[in-house]
């Protein structure tokens, strides 16, 4: 099954869910930005995260596609372990996928490079492709906001540990800027009860890092 038939291509970078197995077995999971080489899957993860252990110490993983966005909120902000009944085991690989994806390619580590200091490469050979059919969805400009508000809020605290205080101020001022949209086009829902929660966590860490302009 070719991937360009859902949409991909060389050269761009589409947001999934990497679900991978911690040491004890337990399932984790994680957002990851994957793009296509040729036949494989390219994923970069930080090495300090659990994505990368286990990437190394098993060797595979399920990547994940799925249209509620709130998920990608739930598994970056994990302060406790996910549900299991969000996970079932994957059926080529070792390696546990999301019962509420719509998209689902269980892939083999194929080789592992490093890119920087604080970065790995790792190549993915494919082994299986599985997909279900889906009711027509209506769009909503929500969906896209609250997406690049969470990608946003995770680069907020690393400039903030970076000092870089013209970058966390054009994060924010999209942060805002997406919040607002959400409380017009999707008001008393799950996407801003989410918004507000990423502002919170925004204001708790301005107060640690002592950002010196005001506060979102």
């Amino acid at each position: 099954m070719n991937l360009k038939n859902f949409g991909f291509y060389e050269g761009g970078i589409f947001e999934s869910i990497l679900s991978t197995y911690n040491l004890d077995g337990t399932p984790n999971a994680a957002p990851m930005g994957v793009s296509l080489e040729k036949d494989h899957i390219i994923v970069r993860p930080f090495k300090r995260t659990r994505t990368f252990k286990n990437l190394k110490n098993f060797k595979c993983c399920v990547i994940n596609f799925l249209d509620q966005v709130e998920f990608f909120y739930y598994t970056v902000y994990k302060d406790k372990a996910l549900p299991e009944n969000w996970f079932e085991r994957a059926k080529r690989v070792n390696a546990p996928k999301l019962t509420m994806a719509n998209l689902w390619i269980e892939t083999e580590v194929k080789d592992m490079e490093d890119i920087t200091e604080d970065r790995a490469k790792f190549l993915l050979d494919i082994k299986d492709i599985d997909f279900k059919w889906l009711k027509p969805k209506v769009y909503q400009r929500s969906h896209h906001a609250l997406m690049e508000s969470i990608i946003h809020s995770t680069r907020v605290k690393v400039y903030l540990k970076k000092k870089d205080y013209d970058k966390v101020k054009e994060l924010i001022n999209l942060i805002n800027h997406y919040h607002l949209l959400i409380k017009k086009v999707s008001p008393n829902t799950e996407y801003e009860r989410i918004m507000e929660d990423i502002l919170k966590k925004i204001k708790g860490w301005i107060k640690i890092y002592n950002y010196p302009f005001t506060q979102p």
